[in-house]
């Protein structure tokens, strides 16, 4: 029977494309040929050593299984299983280069239909055809075992022997012994008359000595018997111990025969269970060997995957965020996409940062619901946390340079980061806890222990951001952009927006769904779908808090002329000098980025999604992070965070460097070998742009406790940026740009 064939074209660089293949249940006859692009143009398939498609059936089970590659294309072979059960499979394909990197394409859909047969005498199951294919390689062990018990055995039959052998040999010693005792007991005797005929006779002399030799002829040849039944009991022996080691061997051998394909299968489980960290305690495998188990597995990450680095010159006044990069991130490119340019992104294909996705999760039980991309992701119905995979990381400086080096897999002098999750948007009140939805806007006005309690009661493992998450987000931005200044290398984000006591109230209205101002260049200074607030003061919300922008208009009536600001909500009362401002913007502005790093418009009033978070201008508390003048302490039990205290909590590490007591550009981070990950700001006297990492930190030199707050927030323009730091907070403060952003932990 011919192959019913379906012909589509699936892109390594378009992660949102929708192609939909149509099958029934049952079907085994069909084929898929991909003609694999990268972004619309074509992608050369050379290179690519193996190719694996993977699936998951609408009832969550997964089938795996090879493809070949023909001609620059694909050809997939959809398998009775992957059409046992109704309804919309997703199915990608990996790429696995003889080099070791692994680049994955765009999905696309399996829609099965059920047909003329029951569903219920179809079997759905997981199948893992590469599995197979594995435990094959790693079944070259069980043929090694079977050779090592052969040669056992044959040891063992000639060990005998050699025993059959010792054990006549000894007994002939032991006859040579008796036959040596006899005759030198006859010397003795020989050698008594020998002297008695000596004094009798002279002309016994002669037959004296005659009889003497023959003594002294019999002692060497009882000494000879003597050594050859030495010879023949330690030649026992060895044959003994040969019989022992043959036997210990064989034992072992048996033991290798016995248990070689549960060995194998156990590999590939703790593959499944633990990721790339079982990859890399694999002992007794090839890396060839080790990553036919890790595509088994389902996991992305090989063994001798590449390093990504950068490095700069830290020791002079010529500090610089001008980073090089290094290993093998010479030659790639990162580039934000702005608008509808999509920019270049080397990283976004190669892991950790293949890596990075976003997911619904059901609010109550935190079930997966959909990832993005797939059918069932609703942003604004579930709760959306972004997904990052665990990696290595090593840090370190010598006399002129600092270095940062990232892989997906273990490498010498690096310590793993575990792997996280963040809520893709800042965090968001729902009841008493806190949530990441789109179309939210965030919660302020809060301290830092209000957000620690509301992050916790969003259900288990759920915490408020920490350093060890705040720092491992920004190396991978450091080691892809090769620089912590966002707003130079991404775009300049949600901190350019307007905040003066100027834009006061004209036109005193009750009842109202907007606000009159004199601002003549109003249009463009409040953007419609930007977030503002009303209050009696500059930054107050009495009037309306949290409100989006309509549309805006001209105004004239009598002798008021101005312009209309109109908003959203419940309408209000306005009184004459009561003043607009803005605040953070409500959340999802960066949804149609998909995954791409960058901002609807670089103009400083648009939302900037980087790796999977987005910044929509609100400062993030960092929870575990205390300050104490020039004195940071951290932090590591998320269970154990509290406010105002130091190292005389034992949960509490002091960092090795001092932390600025004065406001500033910041110039260079601190490095404690201890702790490197924390890259808290050490020293100022940088700018904007050209020297430092193009950020501001705020602080100051009083006698009391402080919390430390990130990212920036909606005025802060020039300053703003992933590495602001807002330290002069008490922890009793709460304020309208301040939040949170959910962490939970992964295993």
């Amino acid at each position: 029977m011919d192959k019913q064939i379906t012909r589509l074209t699936l892109d390594v660089g378009l992660r949102d494309s929708y192609k939909v293949v149509f099958a029934k249940m049952g079907d085994t006859e069909r084929r898929v040929i991909a003609e694999i692009k990268d972004n619309g143009e074509e992608y050369s398939l050379t290179g690519v050593n193996t190719v694996e498609v993977r699936c998951r059936k609408a009832d969550g089970k997964q089938v795996t299984k090879n493809a070949t590659k023909e001609n620059n294309t694909i050809v997939i072979d959809i398998s009775g299983q992957m059409t046992t059960c109704k309804g919309t499979a997703i199915v990608d394909v990996v790429l696995y280069g003889t080099s070791g990197g692994v680049l994955s394409t765009a999905k696309f859909y399996l829609n099965v239909d059920d047909g003329a047969v029951s569903e219920d005498e179809i079997k759905s199951s997981n199948e893992y055809e590469s599995l197979t294919d594995a435990l094959r390689v790693v079944g070259l062990s069980k043929e090694v075992a079977e050779t090592a018990l052969t040669t056992a055995n044959e040891a063992l039959d000639t060990a005998g022997e050699a025993i059959a052998g010792a054990a006549e040999a000894k007994k002939q010693a032991e006859a040579a012994n008796t036959a040596a005792a006899e005759a030198k007991k006859q010397a003795s005797a020989a050698n008594t008359a020998a002297a008695e005929g000596k004094k009798q006779a002279a002309a016994a002399t002669t037959a004296a000595a005659e009889a003497k030799k023959q003594a002294e002829a019999a002692t060497e040849k009882a000494t000879a018997v003597n050594n050859a039944a030495a010879a023949a009991e330690k030649q026992a022996t060895a044959a003994n111990s040969a019989a022992t080691a043959a036997n210990e061997a064989r034992g072992k051998a048996v033991a290798a025969a016995q248990s070689v394909t549960e060995q194998s299968e156990k590999a590939v489980n703790d593959v499944k269970a633990a990721g790339a960290e079982a990859a890399q305690n694999l002992k007794g495998y090839t890396k060839e060997e080790t990553n036919a188990l890790l595509r088994a597995a389902g996991v992305h990450t090989q063994v001798g995957a590449p390093i990504y680095g950068v490095k700069r010159v830290w020791n002079t006044a010529n500090v610089s965020d001008t980073w090089e990069r290094t290993d093998a991130s010479v030659g790639m490119e990162a580039n934000p996409t702005i608008g509808t340019k999509i920019g270049k992104d080397d990283f976004s294909y190669v892991m950790p940062w293949a890596g990075i996705v976003s997911k619904c999760c059901d609010l109550d039980t935190g079930e997966t619901i959909a990832y993005i991309g797939e059918p069932g992701y609703d942003p604004t119905k579930y709760m959306v946390l972004t997904e990052y995979p665990g990696y290595y990381l090593k840090r370190w400086r010598d006399d002129t340079y600092e270095y940062v080096q990232i892989s997906a897999g273990a490498f010498d002098g690096a310590v793993y980061i575990e792997p996280w999750e963040w809520g893709r948007y800042p965090s968001s009140l729902m009841g008493s806890k806190h949530v990441s939805m789109s179309g939210k806007h965030p919660d302020c006005r809060i301290t830092r222990a209000t957000v620690r309690t509301r992050s916790k009661a969003a259900g288990e493992g759920f915490y408020s951001m920490d350093s060890t998450s705040y720092w491992a987000y920004s190396m991978l931005v450091l080691v892809k952009y090769a620089s912590l200044n966002t707003q130079e290398k991404v775009c300049k984000g949600y901190y350019y927006l307007r905040y003066t006591d100027q834009d006061k109230a004209l036109v005193a209205e009750q009842s109202a769904n907007r606000i009159v101002i004199a601002l003549t260049t109003a249009a463009s200074e409040y953007l419609v779908g930007n977030a503002v607030e009303i209050g009696t003061s500059l930054g107050g919300a009495q009037v309306a808090k949290q409100r989006l922008i309509t549309r805006v208009e001209d105004y004239s009536s009598g002798s008021v002329t101005g312009k209309a600001i109109y908003f959203d909500g419940d309408p209000v009362n306005i009184a004459v000098g009561n003043i607009i401002s803005h605040c953070a913007n409500i959340s999802g502005t960066t949804d149609s980025l998909g995954m791409k790093d960058g901002c609807l418009a670089n103009d400083g009033k648009h939302a900037m999604l980087l790796l999977g978070h987005e910044h929509n201008g609100q400062y993030a508390f960092v929870d575990n992070v205390n300050r104490y003048q020039d004195k940071i302490y951290v932090c590591y039990d998320n269970t154990a965070t509290k406010d105002n205290v130091g190292d005389t909590d034992p949960n509490y590490k002091a960092l090795s460097f001092a932390f600025p007591t004065t406001s500033g550009w910041q110039l260079l981070e601190g490095f404690d070998p201890e702790h490197p990950l924390e890259m808290w700001c050490e020293k100022l006297g940088g700018s904007s742009v050209g020297k430092g990492n193009g950020a501001y930190l705020w602080s100051n030199n009083n006698a009391a406790w402080f919390v430390l707050c990130v990212f920036g927030f909606a005025i802060n323009g020039a300053c703003a940026g992933l590495p602001y730091v807002f330290a002069f907070n008490g922890s009793g403060g709460a304020y309208w740009g301040i939040g949170g952003v959910l962490l939970k932990k992964r295993q």
